[in-house]
């Protein structure tokens, strides 16, 4: 893997988590068993909570838990797709307009 390849996948991937745990203290953003709104617990995600930390009754994964970080994955692996398929094309193309060919990628 390419040194550019592997920033840009840590880059995105460190992003992924950072917004996923982004920790807020406040009122509950989502209603979970034994929950109660006036007792403030840590929201973990942004911009909207996909897990709650109550000190009470501990870690509650929220609805969104489920789609968000599957659909962070897809966005990865569909980044690795296209890249692949332009790499693809750039190598097996050869000039439209009949000049020469570019040194490494004769036929």
């Amino acid at each position: 893997m390419r040194t550019r390849t592997k920033l840009l996948v840590a880059a995105y991937l460190l992003a992924c988590l950072v917004l996923d745990v982004f920790p807020r203290f406040g009122p509950p953003q989502f209603r979970y068993t034994g929950s109660d709104p006036a007792v403030s617990v840590w929201n973990l995600g942004w911009p909207m909570a996909l897990g709650i930390h109550d000190a009470r009754s501990g870690f509650h994964a929220g609805p969104s838990m489920y789609l968000v970080p599957p659909a962070q994955v897809f966005l990865l692996l569909l980044a690795f797709a296209i890249a692949a398929v332009v790499r693809w094309a750039e190598q097996t193309a050869k000039p439209s307009w009949g000049g020469p060919v570019p040194p490494g990628r004769e036929a």
